[in-house]
């Protein structure tokens, strides 16, 4: 009874946003939703954590954290406070961080995020050594960075857009500070999120929500071939990659082998996790750090997605 009150509750809100012009999207990636319509240099209110990295960093928009009260007053009046992020002296790069580890898929980024962020705290990096990460990986990045550092701006020498050099990320001044992340460190971040052993019973992949490049990725794994039985597979993404992925046929191959593709909410609010106890994989590391206190009794691997993929067919963690 008090689920439903929420529920009606929630859409009574949204209903009165709609009202507003406000176009509801559900999702923690809402700059696939706007393509295109924040650019470079443009200034935004953003309040979702890992959104206002992605932001800041990939983009290179300009936005401070904002909470959800003032980012619909921003909304409302169509202005928002010049401090923080939107003044050019406050985006300048504070710790170099020099990138000795292989970084091979998504996950890794999330390990490199997660490691930097309980190291600097909420300074701006610069990193070095990156080698051409694509979206999902800048996206793992900056989920992780929040995550652990609160970090809302990051630079990646040659890859965003504010850091064509080392000059240009540090505003021709030196580094405050430098930190060397080698493989161990992205071991590490493996080791200390894998807090269970056993059997895998459940595998969770959209934290943040996958794009249509990643479900593409899940597809063509899964193709053709069947979950081992009493393994769930539920991955997560927003209503308007969904479809597009519908249409393409992604998501009926995802589903034809056993898979579940959840859109619009949040792997960590799904009652199915909360029922009795789990031992989840999962290729992110937000999904593990939250995951071991929003979920009571719930347990995890974190690792990469051919490896969670390899769990899925086997139920075992290899």
């Amino acid at each position: 009874m008090y689920k439903r009150q929420v529920v009606n509750k929630a859409f009574e809100i949204v209903r009165i946003f709609e009202k507003l012009g406000i176009k509801p999207t559900f999702t923690c990636t809402p700059y696939y939703a706007i393509n295109n319509l924040v650019k470079f240099g443009d200034h935004i209110a953003s309040c979702e954590s890992s959104a206002v990295t992605y932001f800041n960093s990939v983009i290179g928009a300009r936005t401070n954290r904002e909470s959800g009260q003032s980012g619909l007053i921003s909304a409302l009046v169509g202005r928002t406070p010049e401090f923080g992020f939107h003044l050019d002296e406050n985006r300048k790069g504070r710790v170099l961080i020099d990138v000795q580890a292989k970084l091979e898929d998504d996950a890794d980024y999330s390990s490199l995020g997660f490691q930097v962020g309980k190291k600097i705290g909420p300074e701006v990096p610069v990193f070095v050594g990156l080698e051409n990460p694509n979206d999902a990986e800048l996206k793992a990045l900056s989920n992780s960075l929040a995550l652990t550092g609160g970090i809302a701006l990051f630079h990646a020498v040659d890859i965003t857009p504010e850091a064509k050099t080392l000059e240009d990320a540090f505003h021709g001044d030196k580094p405050e500070d430098k930190l060397t992340i080698t493989q161990n460190d992205i071991e590490n971040t493996y080791n200390e999120l894998t807090t269970g052993s056993g059997e895998v019973k459940t595998i969770v992949a959209g934290c943040p929500h996958l794009n249509l490049s990643e479900l593409e990725e899940f597809a063509k794994m899964l193709d053709g071939k069947k979950i081992k039985e009493g393994v769930k597979v539920w991955l997560f993404t927003a209503a308007f990659v969904y479809e597009i992925a519908k249409s393409k046929g992604i998501i009926d191959k995802i589903e034809s082998a056993g898979a579940r593709v959840y859109r619009d909410t949040c792997p960590l609010l799904l009652d199915g996790l909360k029922k009795k106890p789990e031992l989840v994989a999962t290729n992110a590391a937000k999904q593990a750090y939250y995951g071991k206190s929003f979920i009571p009794d719930t347990y995890f691997y974190f690792g990469n997605t051919k490896k969670i993929i390899k769990a899925a067919f086997t139920g075992r963690w290899e």
